[in-house]
């Protein structure tokens, strides 16, 4: 894959870049429009994988998570050919399982910050509930665990938000699973509410296609996945950057 030119890299880690919202929602109509069929038949298919892999005794959580970016990476690979005028198969939305071991590394280093989280919360709420019992007072849980668990999610959307480019940089990149998010965190960080409304923008989208009977999440979440990748492509020049450029050592030194 391409790779961009460190001159790129310092521009966007010192200067910022634009973020145009509306655009790359358009442009990700536009790019599902051109393989429907194919996006509806992976979202169902996708949907099937992620429900048989829970099903696997005692490690369906796991099988379901360690799946869940390869997957998700399909609609990112399907909208690169297709932005790129190419034709795409089904096995295209396939091809994040090339990159399973990172992808999985990154999903597994998320889902431990969202654990970090919850610990403390319910440790909270067992200790509340323990000194109420003793002592034969209301459970203090809310007046304990609100406040520590709100403190909490202040970094974890941060961070959530800033390693929103993390699959990407591995897939397109070639980036290991922390240089990846690292440099996903250092480029989202100069324009963190706008990508962070971005992120509302599109959950928007999906919010309204569930309520369409659940039919039209057919359509609103490969248009959502699409456009995330569009914002990613344009912000990284990803289909005109040079192909020697190395971005790693930029970012993550």
């Amino acid at each position: 894959m391409t790779n961009i030119s460190e001159g790129k890299v310092h521009q966007l880690t010192t200067e910022g870049y634009s973020f145009d919202i509306g655009e790359y929602i358009r442009q990700a109509f536009s790019i599902f429009q051109k393989a429907p069929g194919l996006f509806i038949a992976y979202a169902i298919l996708s949907g099937l994988i992620s429900l048989s892999a829970q099903l696997v005794p005692l490690l369906g959580t796991i099988a379901a998570i360690l799946v869940s970016y390869p997957i998700l990476v399909g609609y990112y690979l399907a909208g690169h050919e297709l932005s790129r005028g190419r034709e795409v198969q089904l096995s295209t939305f396939f091809g994040g399982f090339e990159y399973f071991g990172n992808l999985a590394a990154v999903y597994l280093i998320q889902f431990l910050a969202v654990l970090a989280v919850m610990i403390p919360f319910v440790l909270s709420l067992g200790v509340s509930a323990y000194l109420g019992a003793e002592f034969g007072g209301e459970i203090i849980a809310p007046a304990i665990g609100i406040p520590i668990m709100l403190a909490m999610l202040i970094p974890l959307i941060y961070l959530s938000v800033s390693w929103i480019y993390a699959p990407l940089f591995v897939v397109f990149n070639n980036m290991g699973f922390w240089d990846a998010m690292e440099a996903s965190r250092k480029i989202v960080h100069k324009r963190w509410w706008m990508v962070f409304a971005f992120l509302l923008a599109l959950g928007l989208i999906m919010f309204g296609g569930a309520i369409a009977l659940l039919i039209g999440l057919l359509v609103a979440y490969p248009v959502a996945m699409v456009a995330v990748y569009i914002s990613f492509a344009d912000i990284t020049e990803l289909n005109t950057a040079s192909p020697e450029a190395d971005i790693v050592d930029h970012l993550v030194g």
